[in-house]
């Protein structure tokens, strides 16, 4: 058994709940028939909402008992935990935890994974931020943004990396890097300090990025998500230092500008 892993998620208003999870239950099935891993492996989304959207809450009031006999089609059980559901589907089932997306005072993307706490968007340098979110029980991942990892930013990010080591931080991809622009140097370097890559598909705020989830991400091999605690069960190991095999290609470089035109309209 395996775990796939989709490490940086929205939900956009504009994205119809039914064809996000029908697009996250096909997709994560592809990836696991891709890599020839069985197709009852887990499969996890982390939902990093920023700044007001709280999708998760939504979700978990809508959510009802593992037991429960309602009608066939999509719905979302409840856990043992506040910060986790699960989404289900005529068996299918993807495991989704809140987390929450900061922004720091350079603008550089943040997220806090196993924690909802949030916190003022560019009030802290990211240095701090990342200390703030560790303190409120998150998980610092530092997603890779276009151009946000260049020049003195760039730097704020290298100086991140080697002030950290192993599981106190992850650096995420995702698929939003075209095809023409080269794996960033803190790759490597983070590698080499034993931080591994948690990447996602990070969807964008366009109607056709609904059924983007789940194809951009990181493969846990020999690795198994407890039902009744999926969050806890995840987290210690992630904290093990369990490496992550990325799946998910690049786009080219007519859709990354395309997607880029869209967003400044």
């Amino acid at each position: 058994m395996a775990i796939a892993i989709d490490g940086h998620v929205h939900i956009y208003p504009a994205f119809p709940m039914e064809e996000f999870f029908d697009a996250a239950f096909a997709n994560f099935a592809e990836v696991l028939q891709r890599h020839g891993l069985s197709p009852k492996s887990d499969a996890v989304i982390f939902l990093t909402e920023g700044g007001e959207h709280d999708v998760f809450s939504t979700l978990r009031e809508q959510a009802v008992l593992p037991d429960d006999t309602s009608p066939e089609g999509l719905r979302f059980l409840k856990t043992e935990e506040k910060d986790s559901l699960v989404a289900e589907k005529n068996g299918r089932t993807v495991y989704i935890i809140s987390g929450r997306q900061h922004v720091s005072t350079e603008n550089i993307e943040l997220l806090s994974l196993f924690s909802s706490e949030r916190i003022p968007d560019r009030s802290l340098p990211l240095a701090d931020l990342a200390e703030q979110v560790r303190r409120c029980g998150g998980m610092v991942v530092v997603p890779w943004g276009v151009g946000k990892w260049l020049g003195k930013r760039g730097a704020l990010v290298t100086e991140l990396i080697d002030a950290s080591s192993g599981s106190t931080l992850f650096l995420g991809d995702n698929g939003n890097r075209p095809l023409f622009w080269p794996a960033p140097a803190q790759f490597g370097r983070a590698r080499k300090k034993g931080i591994h890559l948690l990447s996602g598909s990070d969807p964008l705020p366009l109607a056709s990025h609904c059924r983007r989830v789940a194809t951009s991400g990181s493969l846990l091999m020999e690795a198994e998500v407890s039902r009744e605690l999926p969050a806890a069960s995840l987290r210690k190991i992630l904290e093990r230092g369990e490496k992550g095999k990325e799946f998910g290609g690049r786009f080219p470089p007519c859709h990354f500008f395309y997607d880029q035109i869209r967003l400044k309209m």
